[in-house]
Formats: structure tokens, sequence, C-alpha cells
């Protein structure tokens, strides 16, 4: 079957949440030199496609990656991968010496999902960085070698490849702080219908894994949420006078169902150009995951109630046009 593009799998500064897989589930990286050739593509792939890899974890039969590819060659980039890596794995086998340039015997199966990175990019790594927990092939994130999150948690060094400063400036804009800061959200595990919700997103309840190269399912991919820099004074002020309450209302923590506090928080995460970990600071001091919560809790009210869609749609509208 021919490669098929889909024109949103090469969106330009986009993240993606890569996965693939041997067909029939055929275990591929059952050896300490399979794994560590892995790597070793990782790092030749950020240099000649120019990818941006924020994380990755490498399982017996199949792998995950968070990427961006800016210059638009996504498809591209991945094709690159699995046949480099697949003529090592089969070169291995055969005990040959170079790698062969005919058909490689690993039959690829893989799928990309355009990440909305304010909702999900955090939650994501962690899911990725628990997968050996979960499959119980590790007790703990930190033992298992495999992945990037000894990168992350500060118990190996980053390779140069690896890009963690997205994620970790998420949490603090200090490194140490934002080490901790993360080890604590991985080794947490995360709650079941957060849970649910990611996986449905990165599997689907009914999907199976495509026999195409690429497939972007359309229902699933959402941009990633362009940021501007508005002045969360300015935004503030916008939120208090819709909803009737003093601004300083807005940055008080500790009220459940405080409407105006969290869809203040919401156009302060995607309007004011500040850092999750910036934005939960003026909020109180709340940690970058809770601002993510918060913002999902918006994003569904917003699904479900026409009212207040039009409301936030029109806060949103009344912020752009001062800047």
């Amino acid at each position: 079957m021919p490669h098929r593009h889909n024109r949103r799998s090469s969106c330009l500064h986009a993240f993606h949440h890569v996965m693939s897989r041997g067909g029939d589930r055929q275990a591929i990286a059952t050896r300490r030199p399979d794994r560590t050739s892995f790597v070793e593509c990782l790092g030749d792939l950020s240099r000649s496609h120019d990818a941006t890899i924020h994380a990755w974890c490498l399982m017996d039969n199949h792998y995950h990656l968070i990427l961006e590819a800016p210059q638009g060659n996504l498809t591209a980039t991945i094709h690159t991968l699995n046949k480099k890596w697949g003529q090592m794995l089969f070169s291995a086998e055969e005990n040959k010496s170079v790698p062969i340039s005919t058909t490689v015997p690993v039959h690829w199966q893989s799928k990309s999902i355009l990440i909305d990175a304010d909702r999900y990019l955090v939650s994501l790594s962690r899911y990725i960085h628990r997968n050996p927990v979960r499959s119980k092939l590790s007790a703990h994130p930190g033992d298992y070698p495999w992945s990037s999150y000894r990168a992350y948690a500060g118990i190996s060094i980053p390779p140069p490849w690896l890009y963690t400063d997205t994620i970790l400036g998420m949490f603090s804009a200090d490194q140490n702080t934002a080490r901790e800061a993360y080890r604590q959200f991985v080794e947490e595990p995360p709650q079941v219908p957060q849970e649910q919700e990611l996986r449905r997103l990165l599997c689907g309840e009914q999907e199976k894994w495509g026999q195409i190269l690429f497939s972007a399912k359309e229902n699933k991919s959402v941009p990633i949420s362009r940021h501007g820099n508005i002045p969360l004074d300015t935004i503030l002020s916008t939120v208090a006078h819709r909803y009737l309450v003093p601004e300083e209302t807005l940055l008080d923590k500790g009220h459940k169902r405080n409407h105006a506090r969290d869809t203040a928080l919401y156009l302060a995460t995607h309007l004011s150009g500040l850092p999750m970990h910036m934005v939960g600071r003026a909020f109180g001091g709340i940690k970058p995951p809770a601002v993510a919560m918060r913002c999902q809790a918006v994003r569904e009210r917003s699904d479900n109630d026409t009212d207040f869609r039009s409301d936030l749609e029109a806060m949103t509208a009344r912020l752009r046009n001062k800047q």
C-alpha cells in the first residue's frame, strides 16, 4: 500500500505524538544492542532532519516519541527512522557488518497525533514515561533505561539531541526545581479519568493500528495553541468586568467552582504569552499540572455550555483587539 501523506501531519512548529510498532505485534527490540541502536538513530535523526525530540520511550515491540518537525517533513522523518533502525536490526540479526539497502523485514505500523501543547503535552510526557511501569517492565520510571525520563529527572545527563526545556519549563524556570517537580508529577500515579481521556485521545476505544505509514486522525488532532502577549492585568480587568467581581478574587485559590477565576486562568494561559509556571505563580502559586487541569475544565464547559462559549469567545476577541 502506498504511503499516505496527510497535510496536517507536517504542521510547522507543532508537537506530534508518534507511535510505531512492528507488524503483528512482533517483538523488535529484544537485546541491548537493538535498543542502543535505536538511541543512536534518534541522535542521527535530529541532525539529518532537524527534528526536535522532546521525549521518547522504547518498548519491546513499539516506541513513542514527542517531537517537532520544523521543516514540515514529519512523514519523511519517521520513515527514515524506521527504515534506518530496521536495517540495523536486520544487519545485526544476519551478522552483517554494513547496513543493507534492500527491503527491511520489519513491517512498521505507525501513526501520529497532533498535540495541543497546553492541554496535553505535560500529561502525555508522563503517559510515555510511565509506559514501562504500566507494562510491568519496571517498578519505577527511573529504573527503566530506555526512555527520556532519566534525563528529565536528573538521573542521567541528557543527550545533546533531547530537548527538555519546553516541558520542564512548564514547572519552573529553575532547572533543579523543575526536575524535582517533574519527578513528583510522573511518580504520582495519574487520576483514572485523566488516564482514560488520554488513552482515548492516543488510541481510541475502537481504533486499530493502521497499515499505512502515517494516519493523522482528524477527529483527534488539535493544533498547538498560539500565545499572544496581552498583559495579565488587562486579562484580569476584562474578566472581572464581565463577572462583576473584584480583580483580587480572581487570584485567590481555594474556592471550588470559581468560574470567574478559572476563566481568567484559561485566558492568561492562552493569551498572555507567559509559561504555565509563571501563570500558576500569579494565581496563588499553583503548579503547572493544576493549571492544565483548570484549563481543561474551562474547555469542557465551553463544549457543553453554548452561553459560556459565547462569553469566552467575546472576551477573547475583546482582549485581542486591545493588542
